[in-house]
C-alpha cells in the first residue's frame, strides 16, 4: 500500500494535481508509518521467510494484481471521470495507469517495475 501510495502521489504531481486532496493517500501514509513503527525482530523475519516460501504459486498474486489494475484502468479509459478526493487507492492507481502517468512492466518471475512518466502539467 505504501509503494502504491507513493507512486500515485508522484503521478498526480506530474499531472499537476495536488495529491493532498486524495484522502486515500493519507490512509497509505498512515499505513506506512504504522509498518515503520513495528520493530523487525528475528521472529518477524522468520515469519516473513516462511510466508514467502510457503506460496507454491508466487507469481499468482502478481498476475492477479496486474489483471485487476488493467481491468480498472480499462474502465477509466472509457470513462475518465474520477473523484480524486474520495476514490479508493486502487482506483487512483488505475486512473493514473489509464492516463499513462504510471506504467507497469513485469521484471522477472515475481517482480514488477512501476514507473511514473515525468510529464508535468
Amino acid at each position: 500500500m505504501a509503494i502504491i501510495g507513493a507512486v500515485v502521489r508522484r503521478a498526480l504531481e506530474c499531472d499537476g494535481i495536488d495529491p493532498a486532496i486524495a484522502t486515500r493517500l493519507r490512509d497509505a501514509d498512515a499505513a506506512e508509518a504504522a509498518l515503520a513503527a513495528i520493530p523487525d525482530t528475528p521472529e518477524l523475519e522468520r515469519a516473513d521467510d516462511e510466508n514467502n516460501t510457503s506460496r507454491p504459486d508466487g507469481g499468482g498474486a502478481l498476475d492477479e494484481f496486474l489483471a485487476e489494475a488493467r481491468r480498472r484502468a480499462n474502465r477509466y479509459e472509457v470513462d475518465c471521470r474520477i473523484d480524486i478526493a474520495t476514490a479508493p487507492l486502487a482506483d487512483l492507481f488505475a486512473w493514473c495507469l489509464s492516463r499513462r502517468t504510471i506504467e507497469l512492466q513485469p521484471s522477472g518471475e515475481n517482480s514488477l517495475q512501476i514507473s511514473c512518466n515525468g510529464r508535468v502539467g
